[in-house]
């Protein structure tokens, strides 16, 4: 086995799971915005931990791999940092919610040296700051190139890999769930259980389904029954199962707004498609983050 450098940008929930998904025995390096010393992560009742040293950008060395973990408001002030860590052979894995996942990164780097990867991988903070990994992670990969590569770098027992010829299907949707779990989770204040309000199921189906309508019309192949799909699941989440966008904002951090209904609003524009309950949601998740951001 080759020793290779890899980074993992954003040592948040995502990224503490993702490091222990990759294979020991590689040098890694980890950039964090705030200080962190250790990572831990537990599932199915074991504790997995890792002391850490922060690197920073300025460390400047060929890195292998760079696995970005951030999310979609975080790249504006980020982009400076990652593009000093990408020379010209590093092989980069962008593993957040949306869609389009690689149009900030090609200011620097080109298409063919990066692998868009969605996870599922539902993760909550405990109040002693560790992640609790409610399941084993599932990623999704588009099959190109570096698929493999990164198949042979991740292969903890704790994830399971796909690859698939229809990313941008599988990107929307992940997309169309997470947005209607999430916004009204965020809204609400409020953790699965409340799912169980006929009148809040109705508004949850309402906010799927023109997410499916603009997902068609993108292009992505939405089966009949994908509805039906999101509804049974919906009903096995243990009522305390809380969004990552809940969680931001109990934290006060700001939300994922244009990852995720807010792209369901922009792109129903695009295609001439009436999104009433996605642009209402857009707009107070927005007012909501006015007021998380002092």
């Amino acid at each position: 086995m080759k020793k290779l450098k890899i980074g993992i940008f954003g040592v948040g929930a995502i990224g503490s799971v993702v490091s222990f998904l990759i294979e020991e025995g590689h040098d890694m390096y980890y950039y964090n915005r705030s200080s962190r010393t250790e990572i831990r992560v537990e599932r199915a009742g074991v504790l997995c931990q890792r002391n850490i040293s922060l690197s920073t950008v300025e460390q400047v060395f060929p890195l292998d791999w760079l696995v970005i973990c951030i999310k979609e408001y975080h790249y504006v002030n980020a982009l400076v940092d990652i593009k000093q860590l990408v020379q010209p052979e590093t092989k980069i894995v962008v593993i957040r919610n949306g869609l389009f996942l690689s149009e900030p990164l090609l200011l620097f780097t080109s298409r063919d040296h990066i692998l868009e990867c969605m996870i599922d991988c539902p993760t909550q903070i405990c109040p002693d700051g560790h992640f609790l990994q409610l399941r084993k992670a599932k990623m999704i990969i588009e099959s190109v190139e570096l698929a493999e590569a990164w198949k042979r770098i991740c292969t903890s027992d704790n994830c399971e890999i796909h690859i698939t010829e229809d990313f941008l299907s599988a990107s929307w949707k992940k997309l169309i769930e997470s947005s209607a779990l999430g916004s009204i989770q965020t809204l609400s204040g409020e953790a699965s259980w409340i799912f169980m309000d006929r009148e809040v199921e109705d508004l949850y189906i309402r906010i799927a389904k023109e997410g499916i309508h603009v997902a068609k019309a993108s292009g992505a192949k939405i089966e009949d029954n994908f509805l039906e799909k999101l509804l049974v699941k919906l009903k096995r989440y243990p009522s305390d199962k809380e969004s990552s966008m809940l969680t931001d904002r109990k934290l006060g951090r700001p939300i994922e707004i244009y990852a995720k209904n807010g792209l369901i609003s922009r792109m129903g524009k695009k295609y001439g498609i009436d999104t009433e309950i996605n642009n209402l949601i857009t707009t107070l998740l927005r007012r909501t983050n006015s007021n998380q951001i002092k």
